[in-house]
């Protein structure tokens, strides 16, 4: 029990500075998300922690959010111009109904863990528009929340490599697993003679999703200035992790948000008579084909020696023996939607709740639809509410499409939108939490925000 005093003091720290500091402790959260694994999974085990321990340790980021939000309601209080607009209006009722799923609920215990998991995302949204409308938003957030994301990715990305070639089965067996328990299955898949990769993170869909969001962010055009090499070697880190994740609900997102986002800069892009210039210089062609290189060779190496060809094979002709039961758990989910319309509570669906309500029976799982899941647990009502709001999101984020940061938002929103269909990894924070605030900075820098004077609280 005294264990947990350490990790407690740290909570209270993150909080007061992101209150004090509240875009520093923006930054700081999503730059600390894409290694949230190792600190709530391997780090435990390393210290052998208590379970009070491990509870105030995980509860690091509850702490940043906290902070933000507090900051955000002191500077509404302060502005003395009491209005919401309609995002925020939307969010709060979110945050009303799901509490009302959290009564109803019949695993309580669970209910209140799913509901930090599914509203503390729009709530931090809400928290990042009000204070830039309320305090204004220095212009230094956007691009260093976007290098915080990317550089601690990068990291995690380095780290997939030795967990999976050198650590292999053990490091999961003694980090992951429970003791005397058999790997979890979703480390393996389908003709693969290799763990899959999870980084820092917490599962290989995970680590997908996670590097769906950085290499967004690192390929809009406009939003980071940074040189062409370091660019394609950060790309090629990133891109080579995501690979050995075997996530193909990652590599569908990054796919989809990444043609969205160049789609939607295609303006910004250059032309093939500037890309044929460059590449006639050996010094541009060495620093920029050196990376692409060393992908190719790379790729064709996990090709052959991971038994990849296998997964792409049944995955393209729907022989993959994970994909067998989707159709039917489908129908399975959407039956329960029908006959409880009104939902059956937070906690009752998803993975969360297989993971904290063994003990209660079998929970309704059903399906890895997330967004079956969702509906099952607030009904078609709270499923409504969730649909208009993230709708009136991306018609704002159309709207302001010129910003490279609204541009991420809207490809990030629709390609992890698409991996949602396949799994439900939305619920997790790392996933979740960046996606809402990624979609905040682009609301808060766009023309729906009036930007106070820029304040003056980080280092130049």
């Amino acid at each position: 029990m005294l264990d947990a005093l350490p990790f407690v003091a740290i909570d209270l720290g993150l909080g007061l500075l992101a209150a004090r500091r509240p875009w520093i402790g923006l930054v700081i959260l999503l730059g600390i998300l894409p290694v949230n694994g190792a600190l709530t999974q391997v780090v435990p085990r390393l210290l052998s922690l208590s379970d009070p321990a491990q509870i105030a340790l995980a509860a690091w980021h509850d702490a940043l959010v906290a902070g933000i939000a507090l900051a955000a309601l002191l500077a509404f209080l302060r502005s003395r111009r009491y209005r919401l607009d309609r995002v925020e209006w939307l969010v709060a009722a979110m945050l009303a109904l799901g509490l009302v799923y959290v009564v109803v609920s019949p695993v309580t215990f669970t209910a209140f863990y799913v509901y930090r998991v599914l509203y503390e995302p729009p709530l931090l949204l809400a928290a990042i528009t009000v204070l830039a409308r309320s305090s204004g938003m220095p212009e230094w957030v956007v691009t260093r929340s976007a290098l915080a994301v990317i550089g601690s990715s990068t990291v995690s990305a380095l780290f997939a490599w030795p967990q999976v070639y050198l650590l292999r089965f053990r490091y999961l067996q003694e980090f992951y697993t429970d003791p005397g328990q058999q790997i979890h299955h979703s480390f393996l898949a389908h003709g693969l003679n290799q763990p899959r990769a999870i980084g820092l993170l917490h599962s290989p869909n995970e680590l997908g999703a996670a590097l769906a969001i950085a290499i967004a962010l690192l390929a809009a055009p406009g939003l980071l200035q940074l040189r062409d090499w370091v660019r394609t070697w950060l790309l090629g880190i990133l891109a080579m992790a995501l690979l050995l994740s075997f996530s193909r609900s990652g590599w569908l997102a990054t796919l989809i948000g990444v043609g969205i986002v160049l789609w939607l800069s295609r303006a910004q892009l250059p032309s093939l008579a500037a890309i044929g210039s460059g590449i006639k210089r050996p010094r541009t062609l060495l620093r920029v084909g050196t990376p692409v290189l060393v992908a190719i060779v790379l790729t064709i190496g996990v090709f052959a020696t991971s038994g990849a060809a296998a997964l792409v094979g049944a995955t393209a002709t729907g022989n993959d023996p994970s994909a067998g039961n989707r159709p039917h758990s489908v129908r399975a989910g959407l039956m329960v939607v029908l006959d409880h319309p009104l939902g059956l509570g937070l906690g009752t669906a998803g993975p969360k709740a297989a993971r904290f309500d063994e003990q209660q029976g079998s929970p309704r799982i059903l399906t890895e639809t997330w967004y079956i899941l969702y509906a099952i647990q607030v009904g078609l009502i709270g499923f409504g509410l969730l649909a208009v709001t993230v709708v009136t999101i991306l018609r704002r984020l159309w709207r302001d499409r010129l910003r490279p940061i609204s541009r991420v938002a809207f490809g990030i929103a629709f390609g992890l939108g698409a991996g949602a269909v396949f799994i439900p990894v939305l619920e997790d924070p790392t996933v979740f939490t960046p996606l809402w605030a990624i979609s905040g900075l682009a609301l808060a820098s766009g023309a729906a925000i009036a930007v106070a004077r820029p304040v003056a609280d980080v280092p130049a």
